[in-house]
């Protein structure tokens, strides 16, 4: 009986520790986790099936059959079929443009020439006089600061060149440099085609002529590197404004039948990817890529015989094999939280704690840019048996119970079904990583409901001086210069007795460019969007307003004259928008070499927009 407290009545507890006592001082034996009876380990074993299996042998050996073609021909939307190098990234040969030769281009290379020059005179052993030069070039090759309108300017002149004098940053650059240097760009456009000769005004000695030469020389192919690239034939890439994506495609040729065909349609966020791309049909002609392969192309196709020894797959968290061995617990496997609709999660859960030990890995290095396959797998175990395996079942492209990885849909009418899809594995030769920067100019595509028209707002502008522009902040400095030279006419006078007043239309800054619904030719109701322009009151005209973007001034020439319409399809401006934007690109490609290029990429928008435009609008008169 416990002893009971006589004040609190309740019982007196009293708790002991149990300590283990060792009996040894080394732990060996107790580590071993020795088993005495092996026999009985076995007969469990064997009574609950575990000697049944059939994959009891171990993979020693594998042979593998490897079918490897690589890209032949490429050819833009924009371009012909040509025979494709890998000496660049796909990406670049996709997005590659001409960047603007603007006055940051001129002194830039303004700087360039000095520096060959320098260079060239004194690997010839003469001296160099800086100065002298850079005087003689800037008296040859001014830097002509924008102009200032005069009264006489015709109103498209004038807005012209008032873009350029209110521009800060331009009047910056130039006060700073315009003075300092020469005109690089206009150097080049005169000596790209032909080098001075013994008398040319560049000279100011006929003995400094090799050495000039040699540095223009040099000086056109720099230039053209970084402002002309060869990258693509009409300097415009891939792009396509009524889609406002990248669209090409590439050709890989193939032994005693056509081509096959890889097509990248809408290619337009910057990372180009094996999703890019789909096979088209056979059968399917396409210019410049499909056909038969020349024999110079029949040097890109392999078949090579890979034997190997077979390694255990590995990967973070796996089960150890061996029962008593410590397992590493940073990754928690057990500790997934997974719904019935994670299939990804419930893929990775099952492989890594049922079939993780099941899985060998074969190491091939594949070329990139080609497009390989594997017909079969010769395995040899333990036991001298060798097994064949074939691909795993695949299934339809369109089936969505098929399982597959990395599989190139086919392309398909619309109708058709039960198309196979392509199971070759197609690495492309693209970057891995690339430094942008900041947009050099930048448009946001916005649905304005109210007007039933979509608006094309262009907030960042090219500055001209190497950096850019806030949109809105140069339509306003427009905008008030205009106003300057001529002030806006005062309110039409309002009859004191009425209480209404009629308004054609307002305004909508001058950054908004209007992209109006029009029916597409032979359609009944589908439609495009349309550019279109907000017009400007100036010199007791109408006259239109244009875009200052690259992007939309397709088809306008530098009079801002439409000479060809542009249209943009309907469904690329969602409800939610888009924006285009444009930035330079910088990466170093496998073989060391680092390369330049301009390009376009699209995203989502952020919602839908209102301008405030209105047309015959009643307002009541304040009085």
């Amino acid at each position: 009986m416990p002893k009971i407290d006589k004040v609190s009545c309740e019982p007196f507890r009293a708790w002991n520790r149990l300590e283990p006592r060792t009996r040894k001082n080394e732990f060996e034996d107790t580590l071993k986790c020795e088993v005495h009876d092996p026999l009985w380990m076995l007969t469990r074993q064997w009574q609950f099936g575990e000697f049944q299996g059939e994959d009891t042998g171990s993979a020693i050996f594998a042979k593998i059959k490897m079918l490897s073609t690589r890209i032949s021909r490429y050819r833009s939307a924009t371009g012909e079929g040509e025979t494709y190098s890998d000496v660049i990234p796909l990406e670049t040969k996709v997005e590659s443009e001409h960047p603007i030769q603007d006055y940051h281009a001129s002194v830039k290379a303004a700087a360039w020439l000095m520096k060959l020059l320098k260079t060239r005179f004194a690997g010839s052993g003469m001296a160099f006089d800086h100065g002298r030069y850079l005087s003689h070039l800037k008296g040859l090759f001014p830097i002509v600061p924008p102009e200032e309108p005069l009264a006489q300017d015709s109103h498209q002149l004038t807005v012209n060149k008032l873009h350029k004098v209110v521009n800060e940053p331009l009047n910056s650059f130039l006060a700073g440099y315009g003075n300092q240097w020469f005109d690089g760009v206009n150097v080049y456009q005169h000596y790209k085609t032909a080098l001075p000769v013994a008398g040319d005004p560049v000279l100011l000695d006929g003995s400094h002529l090799a050495s000039v030469q040699a540095a223009l020389a040099d000086f056109i192919s720099w230039f053209k590197k970084n402002y002309e690239p060869d990258h693509n034939a009409n300097g415009k890439g891939a792009w396509l404004n009524n889609q406002m994506e990248y669209q090409f495609g590439v050709a890989f040729p193939e032994p005693d039948k056509p081509n096959t065909v890889l097509q990248a349609e809408e290619y337009y966020n910057g990372d180009l990817e094996w999703f890019s791309f789909d096979v088209a049909p056979a059968g399917e002609q396409t210019e410049g890529l499909s056909g038969a392969s020349t024999p110079e192309e029949t040097g890109l196709q392999s078949e090579k015989i890979l034997t190997v020894i077979p390694t255990l797959a590995k990967f973070g968290g796996m089960p150890n094999p061996r029962w008593w061995q410590f397992e590493d617990g940073s990754i928690d496997l057990g500790n997934i939280d997974a719904d019935t609709t994670d299939i990804s999660k419930l893929i990775v859960s099952e492989y890594a704690l049922v079939y993780g030990n099941n899985w060998l890995v074969v190491p091939y290095a594949i070329p990139v840019g080609s497009l390989t396959t594997i017909p079969a797998i010769v395995i040899t175990d333990v036991f001298g048996q060798r097994s064949l395996i074939q691909p795993a079942v695949q299934g339809n492209s369109d089936d969505w119970n098929a399982w597959g990885l990395f599989n190139l849909s086919t392309r398909h009418a619309e109708n058709a079904s039960n198309v196979p899809a392509d199971t070759r594995l197609f690495l492309p030769p693209c970057v891995v990583k690339t430094q942008e920067s900041e947009p050099l100019e930048e448009i946001h595509f916005v649905r304005d409901e109210m007007a039933n028209m979509v608006w094309a707002i262009e907030t960042r502008v090219n500055s001209l001086a190497g950096g850019t522009l806030e949109g809105d902040v140069a339509a306003n400095a427009l905008k008030s210069a205009i106003e300057l030279i001529e002030p806006p006419v005062g309110a039409i006078p309002v009859d004191e007795t009425a209480r209404f007043k009629y308004e054609l239309e307002n305004t909508v800054p001058e950054n908004w460019i209007p992209f109006i619904p029009a029916h597409i030719p032979d359609q009944f109701r589908a439609i495009r969007l349309q550019r279109a322009s907000m017009p400007r009151w100036f010199k007791n005209e109408y006259s239109a307003i244009r875009p200052v973007t690259r992007l939309l001034r397709e088809g306008i020439d530098e009079g801002d004259n439409a000479l060809e319409p542009m249209f943009v399809n309907e469904e690329e401006v969602p409800r939610a928008g888009a924006s285009v934007m444009s930035s330079f690109q910088r990466t170093r490609w496998y073989n060391g070499k680092i390369i330049n290029w301009l390009g376009k990429r699209k995203r989502l928008g952020r919602g839908e927009g209102s301008s405030g435009l209105q047309f015959d609008s009643l307002e009541t008169v304040k009085k």
